[in-house]
This record gives C-alpha cells, structure tokens and sequence, in this order.
C-alpha cells in the first residue's frame, strides 16, 4: 500500500488500465477454451430434429409408363370427322369428344356412349336423318374392323401363322387394328415365337371373347 500511495496520479492511471487489459485477456483466455471452437462439428439431439417426410419414390416400370394406344375413326355427325389416338379403355364417349363433339343433327338414341372402343374399329354418329351404309340404314356405333376381301387372314379362308405374319397380315383378323397388331408382334418377339393359340390371350387388349373369335384363324 505503501508502494501504491507514492505513485503519482498518472501512474495510478496506467497501472489501473493495465489491470483491467490483463482481465479482459483472461475472460477470453476462458471463453475460447471451454467453448465450441469454429472447428467443432454441430451435434443435433435426434429428439431436437424437425421430422422430414420420407422421399416419394417416382419410380415406374415401363408397363407403366407405356400407355396403350388405340385408333379409332370417328365419323358422321361430329364436328371434326377423323382418325383419333386414345388411350386403351376409354369409351365411346371420350371419342365423340375428341372430336369435338357431336352436331346438332346427330342422334345418340341408337349409341352406347359407355361401350370400350376397339382398335382399328370405325365409330359412326347418325343424323337425325340416319345415315346409309352399304344401302342399309345405319343405327350408329363402332363398326368393327374385318378383313380386307381376298387377303390373307380369314376373309380369304387362310389361317394366319402367327409366328410368321406381318403386322398387315394380322390386321386381317377380326378385331385387330394396328396398335394391337403391334402388341401381337411385341409379345411375339419377348416369348422367343408363339407355342399355343392360347398365348394370344397374354396379348394385353386380347380378352376372352376375341381370343375365342381367333383361335380357328390362327396357328403356330
């Protein structure tokens, strides 16, 4: 205390600044050794996280993927006649409205607006006059595809092979239009060639009745 009182008044001064600098160093000193260093890795309680919602998977085997197509011919009283691409399954309906929809002279009173579509088939909407076809009255609806007169499937009485025709030669058959020709020719080719009529029925768009129609025109 002695020493302390001999000083003078700007040496008390600077001995108190000094104090309070080598505080200041220790305080830091302190809080960078028993604190988290930039360097440490940030540990999160799982019982802290926010929950995430689990990935949705996208995904989608090719049959999936691939829709099946059929072509269809909408004619008569619609208000754009033409050739349409849908999607298998689809009824009368959707085709009536891909093509715009019907015309005020067109009657619905002889079509099942809830019937499939076929492949290949002609979908006819009559007037309120009926149209003619062939010199017969026509009642409206899908007119199945046949085959053309003197080819090779069962217009001309041949049998077709199934492991050797061409998609032209397939179309001759009942029912068969292009898109489900092209299956035919698809499944062919995945099973390494036909062994039964009956592995006409693994054809996706070929069901009991068509298969029935088929086997008496078909071979292997």
């Amino acid at each position: 205390m002695d020493q302390l009182s001999e000083l003078s008044p700007k040496q008390k001064i600077v001995a108190a600044l000094l104090v309070l600098l080598a505080l200041g160093a220790s305080i830091a000193y302190w809080n960078n050794t028993s604190g988290h260093s930039a360097s440490d890795p940030l540990v999160i309680d799982p019982g802290e996280a926010d929950p995430l919602e689990a990935p949705v998977s996208v995904t989608a085997t090719p049959d999936v993927i691939e829709e099946l197509i059929v072509i269809v011919h909408v004619d008569g009283e619609v208000k754009v006649p033409g050739v349409y691409r849908l999607t298998e399954g689809e009824r009368i309906e959707a085709a009536i409205t891909a093509a715009g929809g019907v015309t005020e002279k067109a009657d619905l009173t002889t079509i099942n607006l809830a019937q499939p579509l076929i492949d290949g088939a002609k979908l006819l909407v009559p007037g309120d006059v009926g149209d003619v076809i062939d010199g017969v009255p026509a009642a409206g609806g899908l007119i199945e595809p046949s085959a053309p007169s003197g080819g090779s499937g069962s217009a001309s009485g041949a049998v077709v092979d199934l492991n050797s025709s061409t998609a032209d030669q397939l179309m001759t058959l009942p029912g068969i239009g292009p898109s489900l020709a092209a299956r035919i020719l698809k499944h062919r080719e995945d099973i390494g060639g036909f062994t039964d009529v009956e592995q006409l029925g693994d054809v996706s768009g070929i069901g009991d009745k068509r298969l029935a129609e088929l086997r008496e025109l078909c071979k292997v």
